[in-house]
Parts: C-alpha cells; structure tokens; sequence
C-alpha cells in the first residue's frame, strides 16, 4: 500500500502490518489503533511530548453513524493531531459506498472496499464485478475489511470462506492491499489466504 500526499512530500509504503486486539473491544470499534509511521521528513509532529513523523491511520469507520454529530470537526483536527492519512474501511455494501463519498470529500483519506464475514450471505457475483469496478477508482487503496468471524455460528463458514476467497482473487486480479479481519479464525484464514491471496500487494491483519 503505498500513498503519496498532493505534494509527493510525504510517501508511505506498507507491505504487511499485523495488527492484534483484544477479545474485550468491540468487534465493532469506532476506530481501531492500528498506525503505522510515514516518511514525512519535515512533517514531523509533537505527540505526547514525543517527536514523530505524521501517523497514517490503517483502519477507520469515521462514517459510522456514531460520528454524525461531530465528524467534521474530528476530521478537521486530524493533521494538527499528527494524523497524516487515513483509510476509511468498507464492511458492507452501505459502508463501502460511504467510505467511498468520505474519501472523496477529503484528500488525506482514502477507501477501502469490501464485505465484512458477517455481511457476506446474501452475496452474489454482481457485487464482485461491483467491487472489481470501484477498484478503478483513484481513491480506493485496499480491499478490505475482508476475512472470516467463527465468533458467531452465522453466516455459514463455508459461505464466508467462499466470499473471502472472491475478494481475496479480486483485490489480486486489480494489484491491491488487502485488509483482513479474522476472529476465532486464525487457521482457516491462513490457509485461504496461503492459496488465493498476492502476498506481494501486501496489507493488514
């Protein structure tokens, strides 16, 4: 995953970032602290009393309808706040599309796409040509939030495994970083990803 600013000043390249969180969060958080640091140069930033360069933001849901009230001020305070750039995470086909109009409402965030394991029964081909054709868009940077969730008993494993591998094969077919969510799932996420995922593209779990 790499992004550049308007200005090419500031460049991130991330090939895989491991994120791990604990069984008390929310499966559903309002944002997950999943940063990695940039290479701004002269973009460094003051927080916590630390010196850092401009932290990029891996995995959000600021158009969770819990942001309504005060999404843009959150927004407009992210630079100030050594947030540098920020990927908005789809996780069903309603939040794929607001990640996408977010995206392009701000140049520092942009989009991932996909469908969550627990969205995924009522799927079908027309989604993935769907998927296929947001990947062209200029702001989509990752498929994701994609993967499997055995915390629940629905939907089906096998129609999870099966929908994990469609994207895992679009995101390789259009060249893009994954981002994966996998709960109680760990050995079946492997072995889906060992056989359909482009490790090269990189991503985040």
């Amino acid at each position: 995953m790499r992004l550049c600013d308007a200005g090419a000043k500031c460049c991130l390249d991330i090939r895989w970032l491991f994120v791990s969180r604990t069984s008390q969060i929310s499966p559903y958080p309002t944002r997950e602290t999943a940063f990695a640091a940039s290479s701004c140069g002269s973009s460094n930033v003051n927080v916590l009393g630390m010196e850092i360069n401009m932290i990029f933001d891996t995995h959000a849901h600021y158009s969770d309808g819990r942001f309504a009230q005060d999404r843009e001020t959150i927004l407009s305070e992210m630079m100030d706040r050594g947030v540098g750039n920020i990927v908005e995470v789809g996780a069903g086909v309603e939040s794929t599309k607001d990640a996408l109009v977010l995206a392009h409402q701000y140049d520092f965030i942009y989009a991932a796409v996909g469908i969550h394991p627990e969205e995924v029964e009522s799927l079908d081909e027309s989604h993935m040509d769907w998927l296929k054709e947001l990947s062209q868009d200029d702001k989509v940077v990752a498929m994701g939030e994609i993967g499997l969730d055995y915390y629940y008993d629905e939907p089906p494993r096998e129609i999870q495994r099966y929908w994990f591998m469609r994207q895992l094969q679009i995101a390789a077919e259009a060249g893009m970083p994954v981002i994966i969510h996998s709960r109680d799932a760990a050995q079946d996420t492997l072995e889906v990803m060992q056989e359909h995922c482009d490790w090269e593209n990189g991503g985040v779990i």
